[in-house]
């Protein structure tokens, strides 16, 4: 099972549709334990966590991702799929 991670981006108003997903590199997790505090039940990050501006910068420092938090609401996920996905 391989499991990505990922922004995803939401829309702001309305329904919060998933406008975008900004994948992120395999070997994210370490520097995403560092820029969130995952839930002792989440070591892995499975879960959604919400960006804020603190968590924005630190995003696009570590990953060149530029995020608007005026215009879309953010929040890092991971989806698993199989090897032949």
């Amino acid at each position: 099972m391989k499991i990505t991670r990922y922004v995803g981006v939401f829309e702001r108003h309305g329904d919060r549709f998933l406008v975008e997903k900004i994948v992120l590199p395999e070997s994210s997790l370490d520097d995403l334990k560092v820029i969130f505090v995952p839930a002792d039940d989440d070591p892995l990050m499975y879960d959604y966590y919400d960006v804020d501006e603190i968590a924005a910068a630190k995003l696009h420092r570590k990953f060149g991702i530029d995020i608007n938090l005026n215009k879309f609401d953010y929040a890092v996920g991971a989806e698993s799929s199989t090897a032949e996905d």
